[in-house]
């Protein structure tokens, strides 16, 4: 009798899987404890990136997008400096902004988490409509008549086509590249450029085991015209849409960059302009790469008779990258060009420099004329045709600067967010610099976010060895080509690099002169703050995976696998490396049981969706990106045992519908109205997310007008009411919307938010513990958590009865809750996961739990009410990972400092 598939396994792996066992319980494996998911919070930090369109001006106002606090920002332009007049709550993470032809109060906004555009009416002073995209909206532009209005749906490579009269899709254009994004129109408004930010640059890798030899015997990155190269990559960098008919036509631009960031259309003369940047990963080993691994462009697209030409013109010309420190380039450089905009009077070309805090003044034939220093981080630029102004959204330090065209002098620099108010905690400011300055290199040319484009990856793999330096301690110096890392959720994931040849973050200090050519590393303070910033950064939710966090018939088949120690002959199974929740391991897996001259670190599963379309840039899973799908990954014997197709294919999607560690029903939206008030779908939205706030998956907020009126509220599942931002207005259940929505009188948009963040986005915009609406009869600045900078909050000043716009007058005591029982309960979507539900009175919004293990370790989880007297905490333990709550000593602590005694779990 032939043995069973797995007696099979058994029999070729159970030897190697032994000694790999051995191998794992001496790398400290088994020791190794799983640490909790990152807790949501107040603020959640995406690092979204930002449009060329993240501000539109049209007759007397400026429009801006408002990221961070999820809000619409308008100005008059009539006044110096132009005047805030109004904030619009809108989605998670509004992105770029068009105002509609011929209805000069009414704007569309793109939100890049809430995969919808939402419609805001000026006259109501709020928004009236939302409209669902595919994932990871971008770029939004009306054609001149208002008939048609464009929406790239990035991660879904996808161009939406709306009637903005009955505010439905009408077409679909799919776009067989990596992440469409920019957009601009012609001059005569007939055709749609849309440029692919991740469109490669003809490079690819032959896999080891086909390379030449090499010690240690790695990959080639090769031009894809290469012998042995395994595939031919289209760089279709920008293709076109004919707006009438609505049509994607058969027309493609090649040879523009590597990643194309913007794109626009002189107004005077109708070239094509691309803001882009091109990797130089042909450029073997670091040595060899140190200070010059990208080059900063504007690429030229003319028609011509005949055909086109496609003219890449160098931002940095006269670089000597020979000279490393060069202050005299850093002064000059121009690094990651992201927005570009026309004068159309001078028909001057103006380039917003990302990583320079410059805007670069070019000719119509790409020279630059001048440099014009602006804030941190200018991502998106829009042009006054009237006052002859260029406004700059300074994504970073969330401000506008205003130039002057006619002198290219900056004339006002002002905050988006009223009196400059920004959710944006203090330690993300103050780390962020150390991800996007490019004038921290040697000549100001490049930063780290050059490949970690918006602390994500380019898409890209490099070789970034010294064959001829020191290596690390039991690594080779010559390690071969790496897929570049994402640097979400890094804060649980030592060690790093593929290889784990950096033991912690703080570690990479040495790469701002080893590649960067800073001269010396970056100071350990800096890389303190670095990391600080880099910790918060989150995975999106998976927009692959069940808006329920459940699992398909095909996952769950692979789920049972992926923790059957019997599929590799008993002595180990796929979770031992790929451990929850995030697919990784604090370990190195010895190269001989990988099959590979090298030993790796388990990469992280989170985001695995974001790595497909290796037909397409030339590179996709595995450590250096050989590996064109997640079934050919499986398909390696050894070090996998045979996997059946349909094996496989479940596998892969298990991988791709990997959790995030954040509820894919984050962002989802939907408007109630007279329309829709007894819409079955519009009552079960709602419902279903009143659900996932129980199971800790989101928060729930409304936002809208209530009789004529602006309104925002949180979803408080204590009581199982919308509370509004004033506490003067009546608390509301769902039912009791409806019957205002179906009356007239309410036009509300409900929106699941992170776990968390609800009372800031709802009601408290400065999360205070004090409703935006009460503060000011209590003399306090809705804006300023401490009014008057006492260290005591606002709200838990006047919940003690003390002045919060008094320093004198500060509460006398504090409140201590009680816990009265602590249970572990499962907590999906990960099998043997637990959290903790505490039972007790006194228990506030924003408290935390302090859990002390029998070592001394504390840790710090948040607390989300999920019931009257009944709060969870957000991170799960695996109880399978040896890791559990039982006999942890818990303690509750207020936000005003009080606590309860501890507790000692069961």
């Amino acid at each position: 009798m032939s043995p069973t598939r797995n007696e099979s396994r058994t029999v070729r792996f159970s030897t190697s899987l032994t000694i790999a066992a051995a191998t794992l319980v001496f790398l400290g494996f088994y020791a190794a404890a799983i640490e909790p998911t990152h807790a949501q919070g107040p603020f959640v930090n995406f690092e979204s990136p930002q449009s060329p369109h993240a501000a539109a001006v049209l007759d007397d106002r400026l429009y801006v997008v408002n990221t961070p606090d999820n809000r619409l920002s308008v100005f008059d332009l009539t006044t110096t400096p132009p005047t805030l007049l109004t904030e619009i709550p809108v989605g998670l993470e509004p992105v770029a902004v068009a105002p509609r032809p011929g209805f000069p109060d009414e704007i569309w906004v793109a939100n890049h988490l809430s995969d919808d555009v939402t419609i805001v009416d000026l006259d109501v002073g709020a928004a009236v409509g939302s409209i669902a995209m595919p994932d990871e909206p971008f770029d939004i532009l009306f054609t001149p008549d208002g008939s048609r209005c464009y929406v790239t749906a990035s991660q879904a490579n996808q161009v939406v086509s709306i009637d903005p009269v009955s505010r439905t899709i009408s077409k679909v254009f799919d776009i067989p590249m990596e992440e469409p994004r920019a957009m601009a129109l012609s001059r005569n408004g007939k055709f749609l450029v849309v440029a692919v930010l991740e469109s490669g640059n003809n490079t690819t890798i032959i896999p080891a085991n086909q390379a030449p030899p090499s010690d240690p015997q790695v990959g080639l990155i090769v031009p894809d015209t290469a012998p042995m190269a395994p595939v031919n990559t289209p760089d279709k960098d920008l293709w076109i849409i004919k707006t009438v008919p609505d049509t994607l036509i058969n027309k493609t631009v090649k040879n523009v960059g590597t990643l194309n960031f913007a794109v626009g259309v002189h107004p005077l003369n109708n070239r094509v302009y691309v803001a882009n940047t091109e990797a130089l990963n042909l450029v073997q080993f670091e040595p060899n790469l140190r200070g010059h691994f990208i080059d900063s462009r504007v690429t030229i697209v003319e028609k011509i008779p005949g055909g086109i030409t496609v003219t890449p013109v160098d931002l940095n010309p006269t670089i000597d990258y020979n000279i490393l420190p060069n202050p005299a380039a850093q002064a000059i450089a121009l690094s990651q060009p992201m927005a570009v905009a026309f004068d159309s009077v001078s028909g001057k070309v103006y380039v917003a420099a990302f990583g320079s805090a410059k805007v670069a003044v070019l000719d119509v034939d790409g020279a630059v004329t001048n440099r014009i220093d602006v804030g941190e981080g200018p991502r998106a630029l829009a042009f006054d045709r009237t006052r002859r102004a260029l406004f700059v959204v300074n994504r970073l330090e969330n401000t506008v600067s205003r130039i002057d065209t006619l002198t290219d002098v900056v004339t006002h620099v002002f905050p988006i967010g009223a009196g400059g108010f920004d959710p944006t905690p203090a330690l993300i400011h103050e780390g962020r610099p150390f991800l996007y300055d490019a004038r921290l290199s040697g000549n100001g040319t490049a930063s780290c976010a050059a490949c970690h484009i918006d602390a994500t990856s380019d898409h890209l793999s490099w070789d970034l060895g010294d064959p001829d330096g020191m290596p690390t301690p039991g690594f080779d110096a010559a390690k071969g080509p790496m897929f570049t890392q994402s640097l979400r959720d890094l804060g649980s994931t030592e060690p790093y690099h593929w290889r784990g040849d950096r033991p912690t973050f703080l570690d990479f200090a040495g790469a701002f002169d080893s590649l960067m050519g800073a001269g010396a590393p970056l100071p350990e303070p800096d890389m303190q703050k670095f990391e600080d910033f880099v910790f918060t950064v989150k995975y999106p939710p998976n927009p692959l995976q069940p808006k329920d966090r459940g699992f398909t018939e095909a996952s769950t088949r692979a789920l049972d696998m992926f923790q059957d120690l019997s599929v590799f002959g008993g002595a180990l199974a796929c979770v031992t490396c790929h451990g929850f929740p995030f697919g990784e391991q604090p370990v190195v897996i010895p190269g001989e049981i990988l099959e590979e001259s090298q030993g790796f670190n388990p990469g992280l599963l989170p985001g695995a969706f974001e790595k497909t379309g290796f037909e397409e840039t030339g590179f996709a899973f595995l450590h250096d990106g050989s590996e064109p799908t997640i079934q050919t990954f499986l398909s390696t014997i050894p070090p996998f045992p045979f996997f059946t197709f349909g094996e496989k294919n479940d596998f892969a999607e298990l991988v791709l519908q990997w959790d995030s560690g954040l509820s894919p029903s984050i962002g989802l939206r939907k408007t109630l109205d007279d329309t829709n008030a007894d819409d079955p779908a519009m009552i079960d939205f709602v419902n279903d997310l009143v659900v996932e706030v129980g199971r800790v998956h989101v928060d729930l907020v409304v936002h809208g007008t209530v009789l004529g009126a602006p309104r925002n509220g949180w979803f408080d599942p204590r009581i199982d009411r919308f509370v509004s931002s004033s506490s003067s207005d009546p608390l509301q259940t769902f039912t009791q919307l409806r019957d205002l929505a179906r009356a007239g009188n309410a036009v509300l948009t409900f929106t699941a938010v992170p776990v968390g963040s609800g009372p800031r986005i709802g009601y408290d915009r400065d999360n205070d513990l004090l409703l935006d609406g009460d503060e000011a009869g209590f003399g306090a600045d809705p804006l300023n958590p401490d009014t008057d900078n006492d260290t005591w909050l606002d709200g838990v000043e006047v919940a003690a009865g003390s002045d919060p716009n008094n320093a004198g007058s500060t509460p006398g005591s504090t409140t201590s809750p009680a816990i009265s029982t602590v249970t572990p309960v499962a907590a999906p979507p990960w099998p043997d996961f637990e959290r903790l539900v505490i039972s007790g009175t006194g228990i506030e919004l924003g408290a935390l739990l302090e859990a002390t293990d029998g070592g001394g370790d504390t840790t710090e989880h948040g607390l989300y009410p999920i019931g009257p007297d009944t709060w969870a905490i957000f991170e799960s333990v695996d109880q399978a990972g040896g890791s559990t709550w039982s006999g942890l000593s818990v303690v509750v602590r207020n936000r005003d400092g009080g606590a309860s005694s501890p507790f000692v779990i069961p």
